[in-house]
């Protein structure tokens, strides 16, 4: 396992088991199942030769809730904490970043074929005027077709779309909240090969009012 990184800056570089140049080399902990628990910095010369240092806990084996805890330092005095949680199939479904007004959480739920159904905006309470979630449909290829805002807005997406008279690929046709559509066509290695936009002339070979830009 990784136990030490010495930067391109050292003065001496790492052979082996043996570090390089201590001023500029990265230090890592793991436990016994292979999970970084502790990474620290090079000492910072700007901060009187302190290490960053950034650790990891871990929920205990078959409990629940299942979480990674990260902390991070910023001074002495203060550092940054984030906890992300996961269910039973290993699925992150919240996130809790702590911090000076309380802490931010972020939901997420999923579907009955495992797809991130639903994300929350960051909230300190489901009170926030902010607050809201963002809905996501899918197909039967697990590629997103609508996507629904907090604010209720809705886009869509449609696949394999004939964009031009002459089709260009396979072209991919977005909608946004505004109604306002943009189609894309990639070649069969997946380059960009053509875009299309409203025009505002209908034709009967694309979608209504799109236009080819370029090819």
């Amino acid at each position: 396992m990784l136990t030490s990184l010495t930067n391109e800056n050292a003065t001496s570089q790492a052979s082996g088991n043996t570090q390089g140049d201590s001023g500029h080399t990265s230090n890592y902990v793991t436990d016994f199942q292979w999970r970084i628990t502790s990474a620290q910095a090079p000492p910072d010369p700007a901060n009187s030769g302190l290490r960053a240092t950034t650790s990891f806990n871990f929920s205990a084996p078959n409990a629940s809730p299942r979480y990674v805890q990260r902390s991070k330092s910023v001074t002495t005095a203060l550092s940054d904490s984030a906890t992300s949680l996961f269910d039973g199939l290993g699925r992150g479904y919240q996130g809790q970043h702590v911090l000076p007004n309380g802490t931010a959480t972020v939901d997420t739920t999923f579907d009955l074929a495992g797809h991130a159904a639903t994300v929350s905006n960051p909230y300190f309470s489901t009170s926030d005027p902010t607050y809201g979630n963002t809905t996501n449909a899918y197909d039967g290829l697990d590629r997103v077709t609508q996507t629904t805002k907090q604010d209720g807005s809705i886009s869509h997406v449609a696949y394999s779309v004939l964009t031009s008279v002459a089709a260009n690929g396979d072209c991919t046709v977005t909608t946004d909240e505004a109604s306002k559509q943009r189609g894309t066509c990639s070649d069969a290695l997946g380059r960009l090969v053509e875009v299309d936009e409203p025009s505002g002339a209908a034709d009967q070979a694309r979608p209504t009012g799109f236009g080819r830009l370029a090819a």
